[in-house]
């Protein structure tokens, strides 16, 4: 009974303080009158969602409010801000098909009333659509565009988008553009629409030069290049290469030049380059309350050998870790699209649980298959002396990692859509003679969903992580694996509300022992509130196993809490606050604390 009072009561305590801090944020952001929507004669416009109707138009006003007013910056008048918003409100329903929507402003209280009488919904009558002579199409079903359906902006313009690839993807087009008309007859409540791809001649690609380079080898940059002397001009595949070139980290800006043939046939193009500067210093800081502050400084070189070859040196300080680690990788290792990393580290850990110094030395091959998939494999060896329980081991171990990843997510530190996939193997043995030799076995994946219509655009996150670590027969005892080895649970990348590797079984002191194979899930509820302001309401659960296999969900641990993001145009600063909902007394603090960059998962 105390254990479900204990959980209910931290429950309680989550929710109560994300809701303060999520209304304290929305009131900063909703900076002006208060208002409401009331919709009248509806007859007309029986296929108007107006709860939707209504939240879509809030949001609107409340974005348009913080972007032109800001949260520091005085708003005008109240009735001058209520009749620019009330023109937005016009245009919002025009843009959904209701061109005679009237919205008329009145206040009969302490809030601004927006009367709005959508009208009729107008619909689309007839369709033209019109090609330039010798440019190959398809039909215009393709398109998703139909007679009969709602006169929406947003459908033509997706019509509009439709027909461009389609005259870049059949033809070789110097230049595809187009535009769209729409002529309204109010009698019928209906219009005529007309969609149009411009004329331009058809071109193969002449040269391709590359100007402006001072240190880099241009045989490198080639290779990212998706247009050659004599294919098929494609303006996307030209956009593409830019892109490329300014993912290399190599490359500040690209302008294009292009020049046409007299027959108007071939078409020269040449990339102007700036060079970035190569070299970069870069520092940061993290806390938490288990793992209290973290200082990381490094230094980068993205041109070491004038190839693209990228050499970085990281030093971490914090309470508990310190680490220097260096990196040298190589792009196009034998192939365009493969990797060499050569790495080699230096680590100390003072934890409760044991004490480990460890030199690793790594060399892994990362092959990117497609856009994708991406497939790496390697050796690492690594020396390290342990200290558990007061006895010390020392240890070489030589593994040969394995992985596997699957990623469709949209941002790596943002991520609202797709998901990401990794399996992992990597068998290891001591090369000391001490028999002990082992098999990790890791999977993991995280599932992003955000529906954008919804107010505060929310987006469920899910992540599951397992993992088995068994010998070579499947003998291999917990206390014969070295401490820094076995498998950990708890912290801000796992279970949020314990410290940081602490759920697993204990010791005698009370210690985390860790374990052969572990679980974990997280879930995460995240809302925007504007452009730059967010909140994320989360569970997470997870435990480390003595034995070779999880033994199931009974012994998880879970926490719950908040977080508030700050969303930059780098990624969002996050910060969290979790209670331990299975707190283990003498063991397990009352919260915990996260400050970091970049989404939990």
């Amino acid at each position: 009974m105390a254990f479900l009072i204990d959980r209910r009561v931290s429950l309680l305590i989550a929710l109560l303080a994300f809701s303060q801090v999520a209304s304290a944020i929305t009131s900063l952001i909703d900076t002006g009158p208060a208002f409401v929507f009331e919709f009248v004669n509806l007859e007309q416009a029986d296929r108007l969602d107006t709860d939707k109707t209504g939240d879509k138009l809030r949001e609107l006003i409340v974005e348009h409010r913080k972007i032109r007013f800001g949260l520091l910056e005085d708003p005008p008048e109240p009735l001058q801000q209520v009749r620019r918003e009330r023109d937005m409100v016009r245009k919002y329903l025009r843009s959904r098909g209701y061109y005679d929507a009237v919205v008329s402003l009145n206040k009969p209280g302490a809030e601004w009333v927006f009367r709005i009488d959508p009208g009729a919904l107008y619909t689309i009558s007839q369709i033209d659509w019109i090609w330039p002579e010798g440019v190959q199409h398809p039909e215009p079903a393709a398109f998703g565009l139909r007679k009969g359906a709602p006169l929406q902006a947003e459908s033509i313009l997706e019509a509009q988008k439709a027909m461009e690839r389609a005259a870049e993807a059949e033809n070789c087009l110097l230049e595809v553009r187009s535009d769209y008309r729409v002529v309204l007859d109010q009698e019928t409540q209906s219009a005529n629409v007309s969609l149009r791809i411009f004329e331009s001649p058809q071109v193969r690609v002449g040269s391709v030069s590359l100007e402006g380079l001072e240190s880099i080898e241009e045989p490198v940059l080639r290779k990212r290049l998706e247009l050659k002397p004599g294919d098929c001009f494609k303006r996307q595949a030209l956009n593409r290469s830019k892109t490329n070139l300014l993912k290399s980290n190599l490359i500040a800006s690209v302008n294009e030049q292009l020049s046409l043939s007299d027959e108007e046939t071939e078409v020269d193009i040449r990339l102007n380059l700036t060079e970035r500067n190569h070299r970069t210093v870069k520092a940061g800081v993290g806390f938490s309350t288990d793992e209290r502050f973290t200082v990381k400084t490094g230094w980068e070189h993205r041109n070491l050998l004038h190839g693209g070859e990228r050499f970085g040196v990281d030093l971490t300080v914090g309470t508990f870790t310190q680490k220097l680690e260096s990196e040298l990788i190589l792009p196009q290792f034998g192939a365009d699209r493969q990797v060499m990393t050569l790495s080699a580290d230096l680590n100390r850990e003072d934890r409760d649980t044991y004490f480990a110094k460890d030199i690793t030395l790594g060399a892994i091959l990362s092959r990117e298959v497609n856009a994708h998939w991406l497939v790496s494999g390697g050796v690492e060896f690594k020396v390290s002396e342990v200290e558990d329980d007061g006895e010390e081991e020392s240890y070489a171990l030589l593994s040969f990692p394995l992985s596997v990843t699957n990623s469709t997510a949209d941002n790596l530190l943002d991520p609202t859509r797709g998901w990401v996939v990794t399996g992992q193997v990597i068998p290891t043995f001591d090369t000391l003679g001490s028999g002990t030799r082992y098999i990790k076995l890791i999977g993991s994946g995280s599932l992003y969903f955000t529906q954008e219509d919804w107010s505060g655009s929310p987006t469920l996150a899910l992540r599951a992580a397992s993992g088995i670590l068994t010998g070579a027969l499947g003998s291999t005892a917990l206390l014969d694996i070295p401490s820094d080895e076995r498998y950990y649970v708890g912290g801000g990348g796992s279970v949020r509300g314990y410290e940081y590797q602490s759920i697993s079984e204990l010791d005698e002191d009370q210690e985390a022992l860790g374990g052969r194979s572990f679980t974990e899930f997280a879930s995460e509820l995240r809302l925007r509130h504007g452009s730059n302001w967010g909140t994320v309401y989360f569970v997470d659960a997870g435990y480390a196993f003595a034995s070779v296999t999880p033994e199931g969900f009974g012994d998880l641990l879970m926490g719950a809490g908040f977080g508030i993001r700050y969303y930059t145009s780098f990624a969002p600063i996050r910060f969290d606050i979790a209670w331990p909902l299975d707190r283990r007394d003498d063991v397990d603090d009352i919260y915990q604390i996260y400050l970091n960059i970049g989404q939990a998962f």
